[in-house]
């Protein structure tokens, strides 16, 4: 195009660039922009068209996958939900050891008024969301289980809208797909998963689904 230069992309170049109130519209444009800048072109061949790690880089996807849930929640339910990565205090004296690890939620959804319950969703993006067992039929991965029940259970101390608190641990579909309940401790704790290759319309109404 006349009177347009041409420049090397880079993740440079796309820091740079300010979005004003009159060019919002090109904000969303921008980012799926970058991200195909990120990706780049896929072959594993030497050269400047190499196929970027990051699509074997199932930590810098998992953290893809968290920001795109939270910031699918922060666009659509703000007005009824207050949406956030929250940091959580262990009880007790144990919060003052120097060695405790820190809680932090993925995702922490609390509603605005009483009627909307706190719910807790961690993230997780791995490529089986149960774990093999020789001895038995596969089952829910111990660990993630552990995680969201720590979120819950170590928090009921804080106020009534801790005491009911909900949980989430939600995976991308790969093979299978899971939607299953359970009650523990009077907390209700499910583990979904969500298939992103789906129409955006059955995506979207999966997400608001699970608030409810």
């Amino acid at each position: 195009m006349e009177g347009v230069s041409i420049i090397n992309l880079s993740n440079a170049e796309f820091a740079k660039i300010q979005i004003g109130r009159n060019d919002q519209h090109y904000a969303i444009p921008i980012k799926i922009c970058a991200l195909i800048h990120q990706l780049r072109m896929p072959t594993e061949s030497p050269g400047d068209t190499t196929l970027a790690r990051l699509l074997r880089d199932e930590e810098y996807f998992a953290r893809l996958f968290e920001r795109f849930v939270r910031n699918f929640y922060s666009h659509h339910v703000s007005d009824k939900y207050e949406v956030k990565s929250e940091g959580l205090r262990w009880p007790g004296s144990s919060q003052f050891n120097r060695y405790m690890p820190m809680m932090r939620t993925d995702i922490s959804i609390i509603g605005r008024r009483s009627a909307h319950p706190r719910l807790i969703i961690d993230t997780k993006y791995y490529r089986d969301a149960l774990t093999s067992n020789q001895s038995g039929p596969p089952k829910f991965n111990a660990a993630n289980l552990y995680q969201i029940y720590a979120y819950l259970g170590t928090q009921e101390g804080e106020g009534d809208n801790y005491q009911n608190a909900r949980g989430m641990l939600l995976y991308p579909t790969v093979e299978y797909e899971l939607d299953e309940r359970m009650d523990i401790q009077g907390h209700e704790i499910r583990v979904s998963t969500i298939d992103l290759t789906k129409p955006w319309e059955q995506i979207e109404e999966q997400l608001l689904g699970f608030l409810f």
